[in-house]
């Protein structure tokens, strides 16, 4: 039987808040264009904000 393969791509922050300029970086729009790239069947894409 296959079973699927479940991969969870996360970014936090090394000062422990939700936001912040790291969500800026060149690294973070690469994180949130892998969708286009990876070509696979599921997408979910959860995002926290929160009042800081």
């Amino acid at each position: 039987m296959n079973r699927p393969y479940i991969f969870c791509h996360m970014m936090t922050s090394l000062d422990g808040k939700i936001m912040g300029k790291y969500m800026e970086t060149p690294v973070s729009f690469a994180l949130q264009s892998a969708k286009v790239k990876d070509g696979g069947s599921v997408w979910l894409r959860y995002l926290v904000k929160g009042k800081e």
